[in-house]
């Protein structure tokens, strides 16, 4: 790990406190109309004709006409000799035609999804956050092996009012040391402080949080799996499993290049499942998350692979309060 082990003290806390957002396609509207893609803002329609679409993933789409743009035609009653209402979905005699699709969370338990629901309109409805943050991750490359642990504590306001500010203040400990560290974000741009260096980069987090509609470590039902429900006192505990190819396909396309432009950066997950607790007044608590997957640094003709395996537990404090801190000065910071 030796050339490599710098950048992955940097990347590594980055990496998780990106990872907080909620993963799902969705519409996105702009000066040109709807259009529909992936959290990075990616459009996943690049041919023109009609598409069937699920937007709110209830596992019934409805066929909508895109242009060559991959913007939604809407504004007419008929397109391509097809009637359709006022937002492009195709009908007939008024009635919009749906057709039912795979929804990967299918095989979950309904009284299960019920909580999950009711708990994420909640937390959507959440402006700002207070989350403790554990992690123990085991690394290993080239036949070494290493294991870190870290405590995050992350604070964040703005969500819903397409203002984004967070600060995060923790401790890593990896061969015997610890090496504290901070990180901030404020009008675009991400800060890091990490063992006397100063780094700060460009980022569009705002736009990120924002569409992400403010989930924190929770996942679009669509990629559960298995998610049961049990009752502990007045907490309801759900557990889970993941879509890793939709998780690779988020990781890959938001956080591959995101902090280290010179620096390509490709993930491979290969299992994730979870657990997370609902308070009495169904606000989410704790959320536990394993992952096991590798991360492929390549650089000037070189490549690392490093194999990892996370555990993470997330404390959520003081669930639905607003939330309240100090950013720290800017200045210093040299743009990476």
């Amino acid at each position: 790990m030796k050339k490599w082990k710098k950048f992955l003290l940097t990347v590594i806390p980055a990496t998780l406190s990106l990872s907080f957002t909620s993963l799902a396609d969705q519409w996105y509207q702009d000066m040109n109309g709807w259009w529909y893609g992936d959290d990075a803002g990616n459009n996943l329609i690049t041919e023109e004709g009609w598409h069937w679409i699920d937007g709110d993933h209830d596992g019934w789409a409805e066929c909508y006409y895109f242009n060559r743009h991959g913007h939604v035609i809407n504004s007419t009653r008929m397109v391509d000799g097809y009637d359709v209402d006022e937002d492009g979905a195709w009908t007939v005699n008024g009635e919009i035609q749906r057709q039912a699709v795979t929804v990967y969370g299918a095989e979950n338990d309904p009284e299960a999804m019920q909580v999950y629901h009711e708990a994420e309109e909640k937390s959507d409805a959440q402006d700002s956050y207070d989350v403790g943050v554990d992690y123990l991750l085991g690394m290993s490359m080239d036949g070494e092996s290493e294991e870190m642990t870290m405590h995050l504590d992350m604070k964040m306001r703005g969500i819903r009012s397409n203002n984004p500010e967070y600060i995060a203040e923790g401790t890593m400990s990896m061969d015997g040391l610890e090496l504290p560290f901070s990180m901030f974000y404020t009008d675009g741009w991400y800060y890091m402080d990490m063992y006397g260096i100063k780094v700060r980069q460009e980022m569009d987090m705002a736009e990120a949080i924002a569409s992400a509609n403010a989930g924190v470590v929770m996942v679009e039902d669509s990629m559960m799996s298995g998610l049961s429900l049990d009752k502990e006192g007045d907490n309801s505990v759900l557990t889970y499993s993941m879509d890793t190819n939709s998780l690779n396909a988020y990781l890959n396309s938001i956080l591959g290049s995101v902090l280290f432009e010179e620096l390509d950066i490709a993930y491979n997950i290969k299992d994730t499942h979870g657990r997370i607790v609902v308070n009495g007044d169904g606000y989410f608590t704790e959320t536990i998350m394993y992952m096991d997957f590798d991360m492929t640094m390549r650089e000037g003709g070189e490549e690392e692979t490093v194999g990892m395996k996370v555990d993470m537990k997330m404390q959520f404090n003081n669930p639905g309060q607003p939330v309240e801190f100090t950013l720290p000065s800017t200045e210093g910071y040299e743009e990476f």
